[in-house]
């Protein structure tokens, strides 16, 4: 059934975020200056059992806890929540852990190793703002606690890369951030959209089915995961969408890379995904017309397998097809795509599901007899069946924790 209505852009245009809006939370972790210490040299964490009542984990991961560290130059830093769990993991306390032990416990624990278990190990901590001491006095707030090697670089500037790109493609215009947005120190999601750039997805069981593209950005300020760029299809109708996993370059790394590096690699990526991309939305076409084909939840479970899906993630999803026949490849994309819209989904599940959907809308070719996992790109039917592999391995899988 096709629905009368056709999409509201205003409303959905609501959802998504003005860029002054994301320029203002990547403002909040810049600029970052760099401490390094050596573990050992009388380096002295202190962790307060509570703070107003609340356990010190209990504050929000950006937020200041009542967690401090004296380093060898006499300087006391306050942490971050996040910050002080990533000091306590650097000294081999799991973050579980952490959270079942009090304060002073976990104080002695990450004391000893800083002492005497991690050696000369050096560390950095990166600072931005300021935070109080135990007296009330303004102290250098620590935003992450990291490796030596990773080379703390701009996020602000990242972006200003990709608008010059989209610019350059696309001429000036509006650009809108997808409200599946996530920024910290671990990690930075970021799915720009051009809204004047719209194809009309024909046959589908919405009047007007408008998509729009952009580019998806994934990167870790502290270098847990290596920077990625790849194309982004947003659809209008249900604000959902996918990442353009056949138009994605990755592989870039903060550790021993300058901001100079960084930006070059930006520039080039770009122009190399936004080149590919239009062609993208041919694949979205067809899949309106092309039956999944074989039991859909044996295709879900594999790519679940696949893309390292958590288990209340694939209820969610198999139950919206549970009564559903002869569903297509197009309705397959929209359902894993709309569960990345779900309220306080992690943000990790969130990148996974959006490869999950690019795989979908690349692997267009069948199932495989033997194995029913989606065929990928480019195999004809009627050739000999490959041995099942795992498929764009790089995009899927679980992430770091």
């Amino acid at each position: 059934m096709v629905h009368a209505n056709v999409v509201d852009f205003a409303q959905m245009r609501e959802k998504l975020l003005p860029l002054d809006d994301v320029r203002e939370q990547l403002a909040s972790t810049e600029p970052l200056s760099e401490v390094a210490f050596v573990a050992g040299q009388s380096a002295l964490a202190v962790f307060q059992n509570d703070q107003g009542g609340q356990p010190w984990y209990k504050t929000e991961l950006t937020n200041a806890a009542p967690v401090w560290l004296d380093v060898p130059n006499g300087e006391r830093y306050q942490l971050t929540h996040q910050a002080a769990m990533q000091l306590a993991s650097e000294c081999h306390v799991t973050r579980g852990y952490q959270e079942l032990v009090p304060g002073t416990l976990l104080q002695d624990n990450v004391n000893w190793w800083l002492q005497h278990g991690l050696g000369d190990k050096e560390l950095k901590l990166l600072v931005a703002g300021s935070g109080k001491d135990s007296f009330g006095a303004d102290v250098p707030l620590v935003r992450a606690v990291c490796r030596h090697t990773v080379s703390p670089f701009s996020n602000l500037a990242l972006l200003e890369t990709m608008l010059s790109g989209l610019e350059k493609k696309y001429g000036q215009g509006e650009v809108l951030v997808d409200y599946k947005f996530h920024h910290d120190l671990e990690r930075t999601a970021m799915r720009l959209i051009i809204p004047g750039y719209e194809r009309s997805i024909e046959g589908t069981s919405v009047h007007d089915d408008t998509w729009s593209l952009g580019l998806d950005y994934y990167n870790s300020l502290i270098g847990l995961k290596q920077t990625t760029l790849a194309g982004y299809l947003f659809r209008w109708w249900c604000t959902n969408g996918c990442t353009d996993v056949a138009n994605q370059v990755g592989g870039f790394s903060r550790r021993g890379s300058t901001e100079e590096d960084a930006l070059a690699w930006a520039q080039e990526s770009v122009d190399e995904i936004l080149g590919g991309l239009e062609h993208t939305f041919d694949q979205v076409q067809a899949l309106t017309t092309q039956p999944v084909g074989g039991d859909v939840v044996t295709v879900l479970k594999g790519l679940f397998r696949e893309f390292g899906i958590p288990k209340r993630e694939r209820t969610r999803i198999i139950e919206t097809m549970a009564d559903t026949t002869e569903l297509t490849m197009y309705e397959l994309l929209s359902a894993v795509t709309m569960a990345a819209n779900i309220e306080g989904l992690d943000d990790r599940d969130v990148h996974r599901l959006l490869n999950m959907g690019g795989h979908i809308t690349h692997a267009s070719t069948g199932l495989c007899s033997t194995c029913h996992q989606l065929l990928p790109e480019g195999f004809a039917l009627g050739e000999t069946e490959p041995e099942p592999v795992a498929l764009v391995s790089a995009a899927g899988g679980a992430d770091e924790d």
